[in-house]
Formats: structure tokens, C-alpha cells, sequence
């Protein structure tokens, strides 16, 4: 652990302490236990830095919320972020808590020295399987240069499409600075490889490879519960683009973005033991698939879309989001098998655009959650064409490849001719910026998806094509997350419990509060 690390963890050790004296002077409000059916803020200090656009998730087979946020090493990625870095995980808690209640799952260990925020690199000229050397350039068509913050450590780790390697030296070529790759370098050249490292971690052994192919930096030191691993995903926005494999066990990420490109790297962590998921694979931490070399990358210039694991017909699903800047209908699936629409044995381990039957319009920022009750993908909110604030619920049958949505009039999305939905009924939410990053998630225990916009929660049944709304005083506003892209929420069902994060507050609210009438609010 770093000596960083450490004064941190020291800190927060010291406040805790000056807290609980400090409680032995009166009443401390953070001792008091949750009530059974009212908001319960957890703690409400600076929590998780650069959790912006991450939607927190649950995994339910270790009953665990999942973030993927910031670390606190110095210099940290503030000063070229604000990407995540680093996976933490929290159970529900009984009472306040005075210290930090996240635990560290797993860390790139980024810094502002190795993680590249606004550069990509392409491989400038081919290379064998076994030259120890490659020369690289800045940016998309080679059309970039470095910036101050951004230059290429002496040494360190780097990829190329499928294979990772380790490196000593790095020298500039446009311009020619034999020991140095700074500000305003074209094109740099990396000596000394040492080819095909973290083989373990899914990457291939040493094989050519054509100029023009991608590459970046790694993660420096990748740790898993604190230990060293054998690798981590490289920093970025994911959006809602983490998601729970309930059959496997696993964590799966893709896609996401930092400010000017685009990833395309696909990972999974096991956390729970199954068939697919043993204990060495859980030992091992972080797999990454070798997806371009088999074809089955995600595309690029995909931001701010969403995905989801789908039990039923065992497949990702990831809708919408930007394409090259504008809002886009556009779905994907991730076929873990054979069972989906648009997936064959012939494209397994492969990300699919498929042509669906409907449309849920043109969404950037809308939030996905599987319905357990009508085995269907629930897509809520999100910015469309022309400014669009989606308020209506889109309805994705994978195994069919049909876009049901619950109020057509909104925006540009159309039926599928399966779509049979019953009239909207009851109080929909408001059409309001709210929508765009929605803390969305599917209530398991009244089956239904919910949404919670900073004054009052919507449950929709999918069935009924109907929203209900419970207003439940006492809780995170709107407006108490610095940005609406900052906070989501997610669903325990074995506490019955909702969480909702932000970057400086984390609430939980029982879901026993949905069906209890509350006062009328008095008129402001």
C-alpha cells in the first residue's frame, strides 16, 4: 500500500475518533438507527471522488452494491479525470456511520502521470511477434500531439489491440527528443518490450501486428482486496455500463469513454462461485476478453450509453447513448450464448448491433434495469433530438428483438407489432432534466421499476403500463448532487432496502416506505 494510502486511511481513522469524543459531548446524529420507513442518510461527508456518469449497481449473490469510482492516490486523476479508477462495494447498513462505509474492491492505481484522459495511439508501424521495439502516434488518423499533462512515462505497461506488454524507455520521434516523450510529441517510439505479459488476465500471447491498430497505456498496479492482481480496466466515464451476471457470478464492463475517444474493451470479475465462475477465476481478479482479434469489439465512438445482463435469454444488452455526438436508438447485444435475438453459435463472445422491431427513440443518458417479473429489459429516461426529455419506459423483449414503449407521443420511438400495452395510466414523472442520468433501477419485491428524481419515487408496472408515486419526505433533494450524472440508485431485495449515491452523500430508503400513506405536503 502506498505511503499515500496510508496517511488516508490514517485520516480518516483520527476523524473517527475526534467524532465519537465529540459524541460524548451530546447527541451524535449519525448513532441513530434507520427508521423502518423513512430516508436514512448514511453519511454525507466527501465520498467517492469521480463517480460522475458510474451507475451504482447490486449484486445480489454477494449482497453487495457495486460503484465504480475514484482512488485517492496523489497526484491523483483529478488533474486529468474526472475518470474512475478504482471498484468499491457496500452493504446496507443499520445506522450512520461517521467514517467512509465503502470498501475497496479492486484498483488500477492510476495517477495523473499514467492515465491518458485526452489521448489515444495508434501503432504507426508494423511489428512482428518478436521485435522489441514499436513506434506509435498521437491520436485518431494521427492527427494529435501530446499535452503537458499527458506525456509517456519511462517505464511502464502498454497494449496493443489483444497483447500487453511492459516497456523501458521512451523516445520522441516527431520531433526527435531522444529521452523524453513531452508536450508536443507526434510520434514516440517504446524500447526494451518485454511481449505478451498478463497472459493470465485474458490477453494473448505475442503475435504481429498492422500500423494503424490501437493502443494506450495500462493500469500501473492493479490490485484486488488491497493485493496485488493481475490486471484492472484502464480508467474512463463507463456511464451504466457495469452490470451483474447472476447466472455466472460475475461483474461484467464495457464500453465507456474518456473526453475524446472512445474504449472498446470488454472485462469481467468473478465474485461468487459457479460452473463459470470458479474459485481460481475469482483468485485471478479482472479477465479481459481478446475481442479484437476475434472481431467482437463493441464500435467506437459510442458515450454515455447503458447496459444490462439479461437472466432469461443469458445475453448484455446496451441500448442508446451518443453516437459521434448525437442521440442514438441504437441497441447491442453481448452473446454469452446462443438464446438471444441477433445471437448464433457462429457470434458467441461477440458484441451484435441488431435490427430490432420498434424503437425506443433517440436516447443519450437513459438507464437500464431488468424487470424479473415480465423477464423484459426496462429502459427509463434520457436526453433526446431537439433537446427531448424522455419521461416514458421502454420495454426490450430479447428474445425477440422488440421495443414496446409506454407513451409513444414522447419523442421519436415506435411499437413493435407485438406491443399490445393497455393505455398509460396513473401519475407519470415530469418531463425535467432529471431524466437525463436517472436513478433507475427494478423493484424485485413489488415488481416493479423505479425511479426517484429528487422529490418523489415512480414505480412503473410494465404489465399495466402504469406509474405510481410515492412521496417520501426528508431525503436527498434534487439539486444535492453536484451534477445530475453524479448519483444513481439501486435495489437490495433481501433488505428491501434502495441506496442512492452521490459524490458527497449515500441515503438508503426501505422500500416498506412505498406503502406507507404519507402527510400531505403543505403548499410552498
Amino acid at each position: 500500500m502506498g505511503r499515500e494510502n496510508r496517511l488516508n486511511r490514517l485520516g480518516l481513522v483520527r476523524a473517527a475518533i475526534f467524532v465519537s469524543f465529540l459524541c460524548l459531548l451530546g447527541p451524535c446524529s449519525w448513532a441513530q438507527a434507520c427508521p423502518p420507513n423513512q430516508w436514512c442518510r448514511i453519511y454525507d461527508r466527501p465520498l467517492l471522488r469521480n463517480n460522475g456518469y458510474n451507475n451504482v449497481i447490486f449484486a445480489s449473490d454477494v449482497h453487495s452494491f457495486i460503484l465504480y469510482a475514484g482512488n485517492s492516490n496523489v497526484p491523483s486523476t483529478a488533474a486529468n479525470g474526472p475518470e474512475a479508477t478504482t471498484f468499491w462495494k457496500y452493504t446496507v447498513h443499520d445506522a450512520a456511520t461517521p467514517a467512509n462505509p465503502w470498501q475497496l474492491l479492486s484498483d488500477c492505481n492510476d495517477n495523473a502521470k499514467t492515465e491518458l484522459r485526452q489521448q489515444s495511439f495508434q501503432l504507426d508501424q508494423n511489428i512482428s511477434a518478436t521485435d522489441k521495439q514499436a513506434e506509435f502516434c498521437v491520436g485518431r488518423n494521427c492527427a494529435g500531439t501530446l499535452t503537458p499533462q499527458n506525456t509517456i512515462p519511462q517505464s511502464g505497461v502498454f497494449w496493443i489491440s489483444d497483447e500487453s506488454f511492459a516497456y523501458k524507455g521512451c523516445r520522441g520521434v516527431v520531433p526527435d527528443t531522444p529521452e523524453s516523450c513531452g508536450a508536443g510529441t507526434k510520434k514516440f517510439r517504446l524500447q526494451n518490450l518485454e511481449r505478451g505479459i498478463r497472459q493470465a488476465s485474458g490477453w494473448r500471447s505475442p503475435y504481429a501486428h498492422n500500423s494503424g491498430e490501437p493502443s494506450n497505456l495500462s493500469c500501473p498496479e492493479p490490485t484486488l482486496a488491497g493485493s496485488p492482481t493481475g490486471d484492472h480496466p484502464p480508467s474512463r466515464h463507463i456511464g451504466g455500463n457495469v452490470t451483474y451476471d447472476s447466472l455466472r457470478g460475475a461483474i461484467w464492463l464495457a464500453w465507456g469513454w474518456q473526453e475524446n475517444w472512445s474504449l472498446q474493451d470488454t472485462w469481467y470479475l468473478c465474485v461468487f462461485q459457479t460452473s463459470f465462475c470458479s474459485a481460481d477465476k475469482i483468485t485471478k481478479g479482472w479477465q479481459r476478453l481478446p475481442l479484437y482479434s476475434s472481431g467482437g469489439v463493441e464500435p467506437g465512438t459510442y458515450t454515455e450509453n447503458a447496459t444490462v445482463y439479461d437472466p432469461a435469454n443469458d445475453v448484455l444488452v446496451s441500448f442508446g447513448g451518443l453516437r459521434a455526438g448525437n442521440p442514438t436508438p441504437d441497441t447491442f447485444v453481448f452473446c454469452l450464448s446462443a438464446k438471444a435475438y441477433g445471437c448464433s453459435e457462429n457470434n458467441l463472445q461477440k458484441w451484435v448491433k441488431v435490427s430490432t422491431h420498434g424503437s425506443p427513440g433517440s436516447r443519450d443518458a437513459a438507464r437500464l434495469a431488468y424487470d424479473t417479473v415480465n423477464h423484459r429489459v426496462l429502459a427509463f429516461g434520457g436526453l433526446g433530438r431537439e433537446g427531448t426529455l424522455y419521461n416514458s419506459v421502454a420495454i426490450y423483449d430479447s428474445a425477440k428483438g422488440d421495443w414496446c414503449v409506454s407513451d409513444t407521443s414522447v419523442g421519436d420511438a415506435s411499437n413493435a407489432s407485438s406491443c399490445k400495452l393497455p393505455p398509460l395510466s396513473g401519475t407519470a414523472p415530469p418531463r425535467d432534466r432529471a431524466n437525463k442520468f436517472p436513478a433507475w433501477t427494478f423493484d424485485t419485491k413489488r415488481g416493479k421499476g423505479a425511479y426517484f428524481n429528487g422529490r418523489a419515487v415512480y414505480e412503473y408496472d410494465a404489465a399495466r403500463n402504469r406509474w405510481d408515486m410515492s412521496e417520501i419526505p426528508a431525503g436527498p433533494a434534487a439539486g444535492s448532487s453536484p451534477q445530475q450524472s453524479h448519483q444513481s440508485w439501486a435495489y437490495d431485495e433481501a433488505h428491501d432496502t434502495f441506496v442512492w449515491v452521490s459524490t458527497t452523500q449515500l441515503w438508503q430508503l426501505p422500500g416498506a416506505a412505498l406503502s406507507v400513506p404519507q402527510p400531505p405536503r403543505k403548499p410552498e
